[in-house]
């Protein structure tokens, strides 16, 4: 279902599926493109593949700075169509899905060679079980995890990151929470 979620309607969108990788596997908050840039990508010539069409688009400095951390975890994902079927080609070329994960801060995190690289390398990484315990607590929750909670979602991260906590028990801590069981008074913020 991610696979076609994050495509087009006949294409995949490499965008999207990174965008959506960054966003909820790696908690990183993208600002929305400024408003006087034309998001849409060129038509791509006869046997430029969609990584060409990007890099291309990465040319302009001033999209580079989010596509350099945005594009190459959904790149990824070229090997999967626009409804998640196994393909090698993308216009008549061969599809290249390897690329070098970089955090908001450009840091490299590390290369991959393809989608099963990138899950490996995301699941490695350090920030992983705080993304993931801050994703249960913003559903949990129904909002995003507010500053005065930081401390609360590193703690419940440390205890998942460690193995001292099942998903399971996780889901327990969270709905048995103060935080979860009573609703604060959006007054008092003001």
């Amino acid at each position: 279902s991610f696979l076609s979620t994050y495509s087009h309607e006949i294409a995949t969108s490499p965008v999207e599926r990174g965008a959506y990788i960054n966003r909820k596997v790696m908690c990183v908050t993208l600002a929305p493109p400024p408003s006087n840039v034309d998001t849409s990508l060129p038509e791509a010539p006869p046997g430029a593949t969609a990584r060409d069409v990007l890099e291309a688009h990465r040319a302009d400095s001033f999209c580079a700075g989010c596509h350099d951390h945005i594009d190459p975890p959904g790149l990824a994902f070229e090997n999967y169509d626009a409804i998640g079927a196994w393909r090698e080609i993308d216009n008549g070329s061969p599809i290249d899905p390897a690329g070098v994960l970089v955090d908001a801060d450009k840091n490299e995190l590390g290369a991959f060679d393809d989608a099963v690289g990138l899950v490996n390398l995301l699941a490695e990484g350090p920030d992983l079980p705080n993304c993931y315990v801050r994703q249960w607590v913003n559903y949990a929750h129904g909002e995003r995890a507010r500053d005065d909670q930081e401390c609360y979602v590193a703690s419940l991260g440390a205890d998942f990151a460690s193995g001292d906590q099942s998903v399971q028990e996780l889901v327990v801590h969270l709905t048995t929470s103060d935080a979860f069981r009573f609703r604060r008074d959006p007054a008092a913020d003001n």
